[in-house]
């Protein structure tokens, strides 16, 4: 069998230097990072020491945990917006209500993300905001969460 004199060299998602070696062909991994995951080989001959290689992408559908709970829309770039990192999403829809239980902000579909304002595009004071997200991925899981989001200008 010709695929003896092989050597495969694999990377996910790092740099060319991280690529690890393999006398194996088959290459298994499990992906934790939601989005685009880059998988990277390098197939060498060992004999003619000729090599080729292949780059392919795997989506990985589902909602990033918010990294915090607290966000300040102060227009310095920084931490400017609410989200959910979502990715490969066939519906989302996200509902943002005050104390009182009223609606102040929802949107409709993916890579969208609240700046504190209202839908009248008003600046909604500081505080403690609550969150209703509901979502279907393209495969057809159910994603739902509730919880608090802070608003801090």
């Amino acid at each position: 069998n010709d695929l003896i004199n092989h050597y495969w060299y694999w990377s996910v998602n790092e740099s060319v230097d991280s690529y690890f070696n393999s006398n194996l062909q088959t290459f298994t991994n499990t992906f934790n990072t939601v989005g685009d995951n880059f998988v990277y080989v390098i197939v060498e001959n060992t004999i003619s020491g000729c090599t080729d290689s292949l780059t392919f992408n795997v989506e990985v559908q589902g909602i990033d945990d918010p990294i915090n709970n607290v966000f300040t829309p102060n227009g310095d770039g920084i931490n400017d917006t609410y989200d959910f990192g979502e990715h490969a999403m066939s519906v989302f829809n996200v509902e943002i209500y005050n104390r009182w239980g009223e609606t102040v902000f929802s949107w409709e579909g993916e890579k969208k993300a609240w700046d504190g304002k209202g839908y009248d595009g008003q600046m909604l004071p500081e505080g403690v905001y609550f969150y209703v997200m509901e979502a279907e991925g393209i495969d057809g899981e159910f994603y739902s969460e509730k919880g608090t989001v802070t608003l801090i200008r």
